[in-house]
């Protein structure tokens, strides 16, 4: 026998309110303590159903929001109707939160909607982070989930364009939870062929990143776009946006980097070398946080496939081969993607992707792009609730499959919890979520790495250690019997000794039976390991089937003492790659042993030869019944 089953794998799975403050504050839902705040800035009247702000109102507590000691602001008037006929300049405010309006809210996590006033060019902090970039066109909206650990909001318009006018018309503050960090998300540095521009549902030249969030709707993952038109790597750290990635990442998330066009430019000062140096200390530190990194080698320009010979690649592309070496980022080859797909196409059509300088997408060419990413991103459907939780239905349908406990639904590959056939940073986020509520026993289950049939704080250990490479293998898989589909049979408690929080007592007949669902990654021989109890003095024999072929195994099960003492019993069986079911079936009167957990090994011995009812001797049983 050999101990290979996890090798592969490894190689496979790749409070207190004021009277005033309420006033303005509405509940939302009676399940929690959810609240929205809807301001109007400005001086000229407030719109229906907001809290006026005036640049004249300073923060002060007994009411819970205004700008902060020394914000200088001002009454400007704007071009839009109702809360957008006005708003409020900001004059000093910075990047890094000094000088901001701010608004009380407890602590959790929340949906922030900005409208601005008259702009050229104008990003936003939040939370003395740089977190919407260059929103542009008077009445610009954009939307965002932040969370807040301190009580309050705080929240500014500042310089998109240096020498112009920035403003905010219009703010609205709904919380989503009382969880204090951000839901999946899928962050994004770049430049203008990946950044927002505004409106973003009907602009005409758009970011590839732009359009992802059409795509990944209903997933549960959001789209932070960070990128900037013009932007470079050393000016997307510098600059504060890759600050509010650092620090709101969370295990799990996803950090896509497709940057480097200017970086190739001269004025830039960045030289191959250096720009390697840069991508490979932001995807270390993304890395840190538990964030997946994606690196994009970025497409090319309208013309590249008319080339003979065709380019291989532009810019810094081949750059990120290396970063990749070092750090294990997954690589995303965008340039020969989009060029292959532009083969497909006349040289007229493919124009019809660009803008006219040749290099920047439009809507069309931005929407071709972000299908392109996200078909190989493999982003898989999120884990989001209130508070964090499991999903209940992961990503991936597997279809077809045996009917299992109600109570389990279909089993999980080991490690891999959004059974999307890797193990990664997704699956150590839900690890965690699985170690910190109660979760169905299917992910619990595949949580369980060091085979000790419950998911906690060791496991998570191992699987950081499984993606940082200090761990190749997994102890054995192992599944709970009483978790299974079983009939004639009670979960009991009362024998000291076994492993899970309780095990399988079957009936004591010959009709009492337990069916397995087990999953494994690939067709071949497996030890099935049965931990059992049989305080009987006679052999408990069970007939074993799997996923319901006619050959049939009799499966010994002899006296292990006492109803205390438990003891490992094995079979080769053959499985299938994905889900199998493995029945036994009581062969006595007095049924089967009692049954603590299955577990499996994969192994190159052989299978026994089937059950043959000739090969049966008379046996003399003595009747002893269970306890």
């Amino acid at each position: 026998m050999r101990k290979a089953f996890r090798k592969i794998m490894s190689a496979m799975l790749t409070g207190v309110m004021s009277a005033a403050m309420l006033s303005g504050l509405r509940v939302m839902s009676a399940s929690a303590a959810n609240i929205q705040w809807k301001f109007d800035f400005g001086g000229n009247g407030t719109a229906s159903g907001y809290t006026g702000v005036s640049a004249s109102d300073g923060y002060h507590a007994s009411r819970g929001y205004g700008f902060s000691s020394g914000t200088n602001v001002t009454n400007v008037a704007a071009s839009g109707s109702g809360a957008l006929s006005d708003a409020v300049q900001f004059k000093n405010s910075t990047p890094n939160g000094k000088y901001t309006f701010c608004a009380d809210v407890p602590n959790g996590l929340y949906q922030v909607s900005v409208r601005l006033g008259n702009t050229t060019r104008t990003s936003v902090a939040i939370e003395g982070m740089l977190q919407i970039i260059n929103m542009t066109g008077n009445g610009a909206y954009h939307t965002l989930q932040v969370p807040v650990t301190d009580g309050q909001l705080n929240i500014c318009a500042c310089a998109g364009k240096e020498g112009y006018p920035y403003s905010i018309s219009a703010l609205e503050i709904s919380q989503i939870s009382t969880q204090t960090h951000t839901n999946p998300t899928i962050w994004v540095c770049g430049d203008s062929t990946v950044c927002n521009y505004y409106p973003l549902n009907s602009s005409a030249q758009a970011g590839w990143a732009q359009m992802l969030p059409d795509l990944v709707s209903g997933s549960g993952w959001q789209v932070m776009n960070m990128a900037a038109s013009g932007q470079y790597a050393r000016g997307f750290v510098q600059g504060g946006q890759f600050t509010v990635i650092e620090k709101n990442g969370q295990p799990g998330d996803i950090y896509v980097i497709s940057i480097g066009i200017n970086d190739t430019n001269s004025k830039n000062n960045t030289t191959a070398e250096q720009y390697q140096e840069i991508i490979t200390d932001m995807t270390k530190r993304a890395q840190a946080k538990g964030m997946r990194v994606i690196l994009v080698k970025q497409q090319g320009r309208n013309g590249d496939c008319q080339r003979n010979p065709l380019l291989k690649s532009r810019w810094y592309n081949g750059t990120l081969d290396k970063v990749s070496a070092e750090t294990g980022a997954d690589v995303v080859d965008l340039f020969n993607l989009w060029q292959n797909d532009c083969l497909k196409k006349s040289a007229a059509d493919v124009s019809k992707l660009y803008m006219d300088d040749g290099l920047h997408p439009n809507r069309a060419g931005a929407t071709r792009l972000a299908e392109l990413m996200y078909q190989v991103m493999n982003v898989g459907t999120a884990a989001v609730s209130d508070e964090p939780s499991v999903p209940d239905n992961p990503s991936a349908e597997i279809t077809d499959t045996p009917a299992v406990h109600p109570a389990s639904g279909y089993p999980l590959l080991q490690g891999d919890l959004n059974s999307d056939g890797r193990i990664n940073a997704i699956d150590l986020t839900l690890a965690k979520r699985t170690v910190m509520n109660v979760s169905p026993y299917r992910y619990v289950q595949a949580a369980d790495l060091n085979g000790d049939l419950k998911a906690d704080f060791a496991d998570i250990q191992e699987m950081i250690g499984y993606l940082t490479g200090s761990v190749t293998e997994f102890a054995d898989t192992k599944y709970a019997a009483s978790e299974q589909q079983y009939s004639q049979g009670v979960h009991e408690s009362t024998n000291a000794g076994f492993s899970y929080k309780d095990y399988l007592n079957l009936d004591n007949n010959s009709e009492s039976n337990v069916t397995f669902a087990v999953n494994v990654p690939y067709s071949g021989n497996y030890l099935c390991t049965f931990n059992i109890a049989n305080g009987s003095a006679n052999d408990r024999s069970m007939m074993i089937s799997v996923n319901g072929g006619n050959d049939k195994w009799k499966q010994s099960f002899l006296t292990t003492g006492a109803w205390t003492t438990w003891e490992e019993r094995g079979i080769v069986l053959p499985l299938n790659a994905g889900i199998n079911q493995i029945k036994l079936q009581s062969n006595t009167a007095e049924g089967g042993p009692n049954l603590d957990y299955l577990m499996l090994s994969f192994t190159d011995e052989p299978v026994p030869a089937p059950y043959d009812p000739a090969d049966e001797q008379p046996v003399t049983v003595q009747p002893v019944s269970d306890p």
